[in-house]
Order: structure tokens, then sequence, then C-alpha cells
């Protein structure tokens, strides 16, 4: 039930990461930008799987096993939207 909550937020999570990422790379090289958002799109998917599986198996909480990935990917792409140049 947890992960049919946390999923769609999942955009919104990808997309706060793309931002940086963005600006980081600008328009020098738009095949390294997608190759990094490829492989960041399956460590995210990744990370999903695991913290489901975590939850299912009762190592964590099914509401935290189900958020971990969104929390974790939350708080990289804040620290990189701080340090990013956004002027």
């Amino acid at each position: 039930m947890h992960n049919k909550i946390s999923f769609p937020f999942s955009n919104t999570i990808i997309l706060i990461l793309g931002i940086p990422l963005a600006l980081w790379s600008g328009t020098r090289n738009r095949t390294t930008g997608f190759f990094m958002s490829i492989l960041i799109a399956f460590i995210y998917w990744g990370a999903i799987s695991v913290g489901k599986a975590l939850g299912t198996r009762g190592v964590l909480s099914p509401a935290l096993g189900a958020w971990s990935a969104n929390l974790i990917f939350l708080g990289l792409s804040l620290i990189m939207l701080k340090f990013s140049r956004i002027t």
C-alpha cells in the first residue's frame, strides 16, 4: 500500500534531481547527459526495488521501505541544487 502512494512522487524527485544536472552539464555534451540520465534512472529503480524488498521482508517498516528511495534521492537532489550555480 505504501509503495502505491510513494511511487507517483518519483517523477517529481527525478525532475528535481535533473535540474542541477542540466545546469552542470549545460549544452556541452548531450550524449553524456543522456547516458547519465539513464544511469540515474536505473540506480533509482534499483533503490526502489531494494527498499520494497526490505519492507516486504520486515527489515524496515513497510512505510520506510517504500519511501526510502524517495527520501535518499530527494536529499541528494536538494544538496546538488544548493551547490548548483542558479543565478
